[in-house]
């Protein structure tokens, strides 16, 4: 006896054609990369602020050199 299935078993193979497009991995390698650049300095200007509002002026983790 023999079952028959109505799941399409190659659906798999057919959805990433119709949704691709000539360019979307290169635009979203561009995408990540300029986020990815812009965390540091997001994060030093959250420390700047803070730094800010406690009253003082220096930067954390820089030192002076004489």
């Amino acid at each position: 006896m023999h079952l028959t299935s109505n799941f399409d078993w190659e659906v798999h193979v057919r959805v990433p054609d119709r949704y691709s497009r000539p360019g979307s991995v290169a635009q979203k390698k561009a995408f990540f990369e300029a986020h990815y650049k812009k965390l540091p300095a997001q994060k030093e200007a959250a420390l700047l602020e803070q730094a800010n509002m406690r009253g003082t002026t220096t930067m954390p983790n820089v030192t002076m050199r004489e």
